[in-house]
């Protein structure tokens, strides 16, 4: 038996490193194929977190649309963030700490990352150039209408439709997607009145119309009442407010007219106008679909003109946060007048004189009051103040701006 165990001969061993040889290749085969699974999967995520960065950055771009039209020139800048010069103007661009690192916060977004955005008006290039709701990369090269601007960074042909462009990259894999984004009218609810505020008075002796609330109503509140002044102080007996009945009272005032939030859509309204309608001293004209003269409290703005702003068929809005307004001289303004007056003003805080209109409405909260009438309906003058109901179907802000169904693509990385 010692002498077998001794001798050398047999297969055993070569039998052994040959199994051990065929495990160690299917092995590496094995690792191989998982390797290769494993940067396959990587790839993938990869492009996915690209995709959704993209998608993002979009999204970011068309919100700030939304409260933040380009109207006019110079529109917005090209918004660029993680390579070279990062360039996010507030108002204009997506802000990086909503994106990266804000929604977008997992590991694959910790390093490697830029993303740009872009906004280009909806025309095309040719020989004449036409708006296109088809995505053409002659958006960079086409004129803005009425102008040599290139590229068009605005709305210059005022069909509330913008082309968004995003890019990202995301560890060396890019997405680039577009789409066609329209400004979303969002309907203002308002109460339908000839007037409303806490008081008014007439101040012409005169047997005429001075206020015509006909298929309207005058709503008082009668909280702030000058001593010794009726709530509505007018001629009766010579028919100065029209149709008799129309003057109503409520309970006092809980809630005004605008909260905040909707006063700052319209201002949002107003400043992205063309031309913007955002007003920071007394403006000297009314025209427009939304004035809002933002002026400090105590403010009297004066209007004397022989001026109509709009029209019966295009009326506009006034709002006015705080301080008074006169309108004198021979002015028709067609449309709503609203103030909100945050400084809690009993007095007058609308006055109107001389042979001044108002067709449309007027709306005074928190204890102010309007006084009406120098002329009224004399001779070849309307009333003062008239109700008409088609001042205020148009009270309407911007919501979100939109994408447009089947424009949205996406292109191929680095493509024109």
């Amino acid at each position: 038996m010692a002498g077998r165990l001794r001798r050398e001969e047999g297969w055993t061993v070569v039998t052994a490193v040959l199994v051990l040889m065929m495990m160690m290749t299917f092995g590496l085969a094995a690792y191989a194929v998982v390797d290769t699974q494993t940067a396959q999967s990587k790839g993938e995520r990869n492009r996915e977190s690209s995709f959704n960065l993209t998608e993002g950055a979009l999204q970011q771009q068309g919100y700030v649309l939304g409260f933040n039209w380009p109207a006019a020139a110079p529109g917005y800048t090209d918004c660029s963030f993680g390579a070279g010069t990062n360039t996010t103007p507030a108002g204009q661009c997506p802000q990086p700490a909503n994106l990266v690192g804000g929604n977008f916060s997992q590991a694959d977004f910790a390093e490697g990352v830029s993303w740009t955005t872009v906004v280009r008006d909806n025309r095309i290039g040719g020989a004449t150039p036409q708006n296109s709701d088809v995505y053409d990369s002659t958006v960079n090269t086409t004129p803005c209408q009425g102008t040599t601007a290139v590229p068009c960074r605005w709305d210059s042909n005022r069909d509330g439709k913008l082309w968004v462009r995003a890019s990202a990259t995301v560890r060396g894999k890019t997405r680039d997607i577009v789409a066609l984004l329209k400004r979303e009218r969002l309907t203002e609810d308002f109460p339908r009145v000839t007037v409303k505020s806490d008081y008014f008075r007439t101040t012409n002796n005169g047997n005429k119309v001075i206020i015509d609330s006909t298929g309207g109503q005058i709503v008082t509140r009668c909280q702030y009442v000058p001593p010794g002044q009726p709530c509505a102080d007018y001629e009766v007996a010579k028919g100065q407010v029209t149709p008799a009945g129309s003057i109503v009272q409520e309970p006092p005032q809980t809630v005004p007219t605008m909260d905040d939030a909707k006063l700052a859509r319209f201002k949002a309204t107003a400043a992205s106008s063309n031309p913007p309608g955002y007003y920071t001293s007394c403006p000297t004209s009314l025209t427009g679909p939304v004035v809002y003269i933002d002026v400090p409290a105590g403010t009297h703005c004066t209007l004397s003109a022989s001026a109509v702003w709009n029209s019966p068929t295009d009326p506009g809005l006034v709002i006015m946060p705080q301080g008074r307004m006169s309108l004198t001289g021979g002015s028709t303004f067609h449309g709503v007048l609203y103030f909100a007056n945050k400084e809690n003003y009993t007095g007058y805080v609308l006055s109107l004189g001389g042979n001044a209109e108002v067709i449309g409405g007027v709306i005074i909260d928190n204890g102010g009051g309007i006084e009406v009438g120098s002329s009224g309906s004399g001779g070849s003058n309307g009333p003062n103040v008239k109700f008409s109901a088609n001042a205020f179907k148009a009270l309407a802000t911007f919501g979100t701006a939109g994408l447009i169904q089947n424009t949205w693509r996406e292109l191929p990385p680095n493509s024109g």
